[in-house]
């Protein structure tokens, strides 16, 4: 079943996929996992992706998690069939963060997964054309206002 789910927080705003921080395939077999260093980052929101791939099996438990060296920023758990997950999480340039993967596979073959995290980018808000007729209609009264003030 091929579905995507959110399971840590919703989108912060409208946005864009920005530079990739990480991103890795690998394939595991058993019960395994890893950890990586990401080190210091960029203050702001981050999109983090977990796959399954269900080749050549599924995995029967399937987690990443980002962290400090002290408390956890966010978990991505696959479950009950999904083969895809994505959170968003803010993440600030004071700590360094690691990037944990843990895997069981459903049988003693092999499963392969993918993890990614890229920054967040806002997209820029147009001004509502209606923002800027108020604005200018409001500008044309208050100049009116003036002339009839200096004329009188």
């Amino acid at each position: 079943q091929a579905a995507t789910v959110d399971y840590v927080n919703p989108a912060p705003y409208e946005g864009v996929v920005g530079a990739t921080l990480f991103e890795d395939v690998q394939f595991m077999q058993g019960s395994s996992g890893y950890v990586n260093k990401l080190g210091k980052v960029d203050a702001g929101w981050y999109q983090l992706t977990l796959t399954d791939f269900v080749f050549p099996t599924a995995f029967q438990d399937l987690r990443v998690a980002v962290t400090t060296a002290t408390k956890v920023v966010s978990i991505l758990d696959l479950k009950d069939g999904f083969n895809q997950a994505i959170g968003y999480l803010q993440l600030n340039d004071r700590d360094s963060y690691y990037l944990s993967v843990y895997g069981v596979t459903q049988s003693a073959g092999f499963a392969l997964y993918g993890v990614q995290l890229v920054q967040f980018v806002a997209s820029p808000v147009p001004l509502p054309a209606s923002l800027v007729l108020l604005m200018s209609g409001l500008l044309a009264w208050g100049a009116a206002g003036m002339k009839r003030r200096t004329a009188a």
